[in-house]
């Protein structure tokens, strides 16, 4: 493995005192309704439990000083909120990304084969406003062929 790397994170945020928070609850009809809430206690917004990232490269230096890099990425995160409602927040979810690539002699150009987002993970979260429900969406997953220069 020519470069590995790894990255994890823990985090404790909550608010402490956050007695007239807005927030935005569902009506019977699945509208949001705006109301003041005590959100003391509640974890903060964006703020995930845990988080996690991965990756790995690794190099074949072939004849003639050409190489070809398989490179690697996992991540994961725990759910976290997005507004203060119940129904605000993003799903625990994963995302693996690859990509393998050709290096010219002297690395002059490249061509690179590569894929993101291949769990093919989309929906991974709603939120509520006074105006509209919405899904909280990622890329979903793609590939494609890159060829670059260096100069």
């Amino acid at each position: 493995i020519s470069r590995e790397k790894r990255l994890h994170a823990f985090l404790h945020a909550e608010y402490e005192s956050f007695p007239d928070a807005t927030a935005f609850l569902p009506d019977a009809n699945g509208n949001g309704v705006e109301t003041q809430i005590d959100a003391s206690g509640e974890r903060g917004l964006f703020a995930p439990e845990w988080s996690f990232n991965i990756g790995a490269d690794y190099t074949w230096h072939l004849e003639g000083g050409s190489s070809v890099v398989l490179s690697g990425d996992y991540y994961r995160t725990a759910e976290f909120k997005v507004g203060l409602g119940p129904e605000d927040r993003v799903n625990e979810y994963d995302s693996l990304g690859m990509s393998l690539t050709w290096n010219a002699p002297g690395d002059a150009y490249y061509i690179r084969g590569y894929g993101q987002n291949m769990t093919d993970q989309q929906v991974i979260g709603t939120s509520l406003s006074a105006v509209k429900a919405s899904r909280q969406e990622i890329v979903p997953a793609s590939y494609g062929v890159a060829i670059g220069f260096h100069f």
